[in-house]
């Protein structure tokens, strides 16, 4: 590389001709100064390095842009495999399988508990009134309990809604209010009829039997 001169100037002295100004220094600084700068000059050239790897590492995986109004730009950056999908949904723990051995646990409960807590003659003709009623259509869902699979399981999940809707409307009239183990029954027994609805994954279809 051609020498090139450089002029320092220095207040109160003489113009200097520096041939390299990296490796010597001015009058009136110290050795401390001038291998600050050489420091910086390496570091400089580390720097270059580093962004030269960069923006090679760049170019052979372009980055994803996504920009959100009114928030910073996201950088995702592929790092050559497949993009993976983090959100998982929490599954309902009851099948149709499930929900069908609660339904007939709550027909059965309805025909026994009354008798068994000795509840007043309107609770007990309601109760099985609601139970004679309640079997037919549970026995005729298609899920792998039932005797003839014709209501879809969907189908089964918006009638149980109303049902629940019944049992807890009715803790208002007065052969359950007016004591306290009907109103005691038929709260529970509303609570684990919701629940059962709640819990119970309506998408998942179970084969049914012909």
């Amino acid at each position: 590389m051609p020498w090139t001169p450089v002029v320092k100037m220095i207040p109160n002295h003489k113009p200097y001709i520096m041939e390299e100004t990296h490796n010597q220094r001015l009058p009136n600084t110290t050795a401390k100064e001038t291998r600050g700068d050489n420091e910086d000059i390496i570091s400089g050239a580390r720097n270059t390095d580093q962004l030269e790897k960069l923006q090679q590492k760049v170019k052979e995986n372009p980055a994803r842009i996504e920009h959100k109004e009114g928030t910073p730009a996201v950088v995702i950056v592929n790092n050559g495999g497949p993009e993976q999908n983090h959100k998982q949904s929490i599954g309902k723990p009851l099948s149709a399988k499930g929900h069908a051995l609660m339904d007939y646990a709550l027909v059965a409960s309805l025909l026994l508990v009354p008798h068994l807590l000795g509840m007043n003659k309107n609770a007990k003709r309601i109760y099985a009134a609601e139970a004679l009623t309640l079997l037919p259509y549970v026995a005729l869902t298609k899920q792998p309990f039932s005797i003839k699979g014709l209501i879809p399981f969907s189908t089964h999940g918006k009638i149980d809604l109303f049902n629940v809707s019944q049992f807890a409307l009715q803790t208002l009239f007065k052969p359950f209010r007016s004591s306290k183990k009907e109103l005691i029954f038929n709260l529970s027994f509303t609570a684990i009829a919701g629940l059962t609805v709640l819990l119970t994954d309506w998408k998942q279809q179970q084969p049914a039997k012909s």
